[in-house]
C-alpha cells in the first residue's frame, strides 16, 4: 500500500519537473545551462581583451604620432652642450711685469630648460633676481618669458657679479630654479689706457 502511494508521488513529481522544463523560456534556458562562474569567466576575459585593444591603441598612437616629439624630447635630455672657455695667456713686458692677467670672475646664467614654466613663478623669481643682482625687474622677466624652455644651453644673464650677491643665490637656490653661477676668468688690463693699442682688449660683441 505504502510501495504504491510513493511511487506515485514519485511519478507525479517527475511529471511536474517534466512539465516546468518545457515551459521555461529560452532567456531562462540559457540560464540554467550557462552557470553563474563561466558568466563571470566571460566577462573577465572581455575585461582583458578591451584593455589589451586599448592598450594597443594607445601604443600606435605614441609610436606613429608622437614618435618625433618624445624622441626630441629625449635627445634634449640626455645631450647638452658644455662652452669650456679657454683661458687667455698673461702679457708681459720686456722687463717682465704684468700688464694683462686672468682674474676670477662668477656670472649669472640662465638655463631656460630648468625654469618655472608659470608666468607668475617666472615673475617672482625675476624680481628677486633683480633685487638681488640690482637690475631692471622688467628687463629680467622680459629674458626669462623669451627663452625657450626646450634648450639646456646656459644664457648670461649678468657678468662678473660681486662676491655677495653669488653667496645670496646659492644660499637661496631653491628659490630660483633655472639659475646657475658660473665661474669664468675676465682680462685685467693695467694701465690699459696707455697699452689697449699694443695688447688689445675685450669688449662685447
Amino acid at each position: 500500500m505504502f510501495k504504491n502511494f510513493f511511487s506515485k508521488n514519485r511519478i507525479n513529481q517527475s511529471g511536474e519537473i517534466e512539465d516546468s522544463i518545457m515551459t521555461v523560456t529560452q532567456e531562462e534556458k540559457d540560464q540554467i545551462e550557462m552557470p553563474f562562474e563561466r558568466r563571470t569567466l566571460s566577462f573577465f576575459w572581455y575585461f582583458i581583451i578591451l584593455s589589451i585593444f586599448g592598450l594597443a591603441s594607445r601604443v600606435f598612437y605614441l609610436d606613429f604620432f608622437q614618435g618625433n616629439y618624445y624622441a626630441q624630447i629625449s635627445k634634449g635630455n640626455s645631450t647638452r652642450s658644455v662652452i669650456i672657455k679657454a683661458p687667455r695667456g698673461i702679457i708681459f713686458d720686456k722687463y717682465g711685469k704684468i700688464l694683462v692677467r686672468n682674474i676670477p670672475s662668477i656670472d649669472a646664467v640662465v638655463v631656460p630648460g630648468y625654469l618655472p614654466s608659470g608666468i607668475e613663478k617666472q615673475k617672482e623669481v625675476a624680481d628677486s633676481l633683480a633685487n638681488i643682482l640690482e637690475m631692471n625687474s622688467g628687463n629680467v622677466e622680459a629674458m626669462l618669458e623669451s627663452q625657450n624652455m626646450k634648450l639646456l644651453n646656459p644664457v648670461l644673464l649678468k657678468e662678473n657679479i660681486s662676491q655677495d650677491q653669488a653667496l645670496i643665490i646659492a644660499e637661496k637656490k631653491s628659490e630660483f630654479p633655472g639659475i646657475e653661477l658660473e665661474e669664468t676668468a675676465i682680462r685685467q688690463y693695467e694701465n690699459g689706457e696707455i697699452f689697449s693699442g699694443v695688447v688689445g682688449y675685450d669688449g662685447k660683441i
